[in-house]
């Protein structure tokens, strides 16, 4: 099971992005100090025993500690994978070298606007230049050094940029970075004061998600194959998106569920240790800490030194508890075909359900039209599925093949087989998305 640490290494930020999610606990001037040097490589080694690999380093901004090379290197040396979420305005030549020859695994520069006058809006005036700088600095190096290093963008889509996203993929492409993650802006942090200005609605990021993937589809052919992309969205989001424009599109390393106290866990820049940055928000969590569904705890990283005793708190235990029953107890949720492997954040359900409700009225429309048309094979590709599979997926490629529509094969498969006819529809709309994501179809 992929398991990641979150760490905000430090509080301090060089920059004052009109959304940032950090600013909520870090803006005051009574922030607790972050960890000396000394203390954080005594945290990794925590980490460590926690059953943690992976730790993303987040901040403020990470590149701004004097001794962040010190602490990846020992982070290297005792086993730990690295990634990094910058702003990129650090990432000088000799910085980018210094993090890939330590050999971290990802860099993701963060980007508010393809164009200056976007971007500088969101993050702050003259920032966009330093950071485009610094991810060409990064891709320079890579291609210097002949590193693995997966270069990312890191897109959080707002307002002011909404009318750019046609171009994002181009901006991508143009730039080198090999992946691409997009996310949706949630209201904590400087957004929560920005809220009119940056929030655009579920229906227009689902617009934006869908400009976005079509882009993608057009510049196939300029996309290695080692591409990364990325959506911060519910499971019935991406499966709608992925089918209709046949592209491999990636959840979160944890999938579809709230991975928050299982399989992600955050580090605050005291060594405070908390399931997520949701959880222990006073503002975000208000309403259920009202209603004594978890039991908030301020709880330091160096008092625990096995998972079990870590998940055994009053704070992780309930705080678990309650994530699972809130799924439990969601009638959209229960009633959903992805149950069993998707869950919305409790804490921001209305946000994410909506976001499933607008994805499933689409996906709907779209699978009727699917299901009245007929397959159109790339080359012999499809025929070439036809071997060394089962009866029932050879019936239904012959008559895809034979240019029966898909409701007439759903029909057919259902009589031959003695199934109901939701069952083979089901299956059928699958493994019509199946081959679409493949270039079969």
């Amino acid at each position: 099971m992929y398991k990641q640490m979150i760490w905000d290494v430090t509080s301090k930020c060089n920059l004052k992005c009109r959304h940032c999610y950090a600013a909520e606990k870090y803006d005051s001037p009574c922030r607790p100090n972050d960890l000396t040097t000394d203390q954080s490589k005594q945290m990794l080694e925590h980490v460590k025993l926690l059953g943690f690999k992976n730790v993303l380093l987040l901040g403020g901004e990470p590149l701004v500690r004097k001794d962040i090379l010190e602490v990846i290197s020992y982070a290297r040396k005792i086993g730990l994978d690295i990634m990094i979420n910058t702003n990129g305005t650090f990432l000088s030549p000799n910085m980018c070298y210094e993090l890939l020859k330590r050999g971290v695994k990802e860099i993701s520069v963060s980007f508010q606007g393809i164009a200056a006058s976007t971007h500088d809006l969101v993050a702050g005036k003259g920032s966009f230049s330093p950071s485009l700088m610094g991810l060409k600095n990064l891709v320079a190096a890579k291609e210097m050094v002949d590193s693995d290093v997966l270069i990312g963008i890191q897109f959080t889509v707002t307002k002011p940029a909404k009318n750019e996203m046609d171009k994002l993929i181009d901006f991508v492409l143009e730039n080198k970075a090999n992946g691409l993650s997009i996310g949706f802006l949630d209201d904590n942090g400087r957004a929560h004061n920005n809220f009119d200005d940056l929030f655009i609605s579920i229906p227009e990021y689902l617009n934006i998600l869908e400009k976005i993937t079509e882009s993608l589809v057009k510049n196939s052919k300029y996309i290695s194959s080692d591409f990364v992309f990325q959506i911060s969205a519910r499971q019935i989001v991406i499966k709608y998106l992925s089918h209709k424009y046949g592209v491999d599109i990636q959840s979160n390393a944890t999938g579809y569920l709230c991975a928050a106290g299982d399989c992600v866990t955050v580090i605050e820049n005291d060594g405070t240790i908390t399931p997520c940055g949701t959880a222990n928000n006073q503002r975000m969590s208000e309403k259920a800490l009202k209603e004594k569904r978890y039991v908030l705890q301020k709880l330091s990283v160096f008092e625990y030194f096995t998972e079990s005793e870590l998940m055994q708190t009053p704070f992780f235990s309930t705080f678990r508890k309650y994530k699972n029953e809130s799924k439990k107890s969601n009638p959209t949720c229960k009633s959903c075909e992805y149950n069993e492997s998707c869950q919305v954040c409790p804490l921001l359900h209305d946000k994410e359900i909506d976001q499933c409700i607008e994805a499933g009225r689409r996906y709907d429309m779209y699978l009727a039209t699917i299901l009245e048309s007929f397959v159109q094979p790339i080359n012999d590709k499809l025929f070439s599925v036809g071997h060394n599979v089962n009866e029932t997926t050879k019936d239904i490629i012959h008559q895809m093949l034979i240019g029966k529509k898909i409701s007439e094969i759903v029909k057919f498969i259902a009589d031959k087989y003695d199934i109901t006819h939701d069952i083979a529809k089901k299956d059928i709309l699958e493994f019509h998305r199946i081959l679409r994501i493949n270039g079969i179809i």
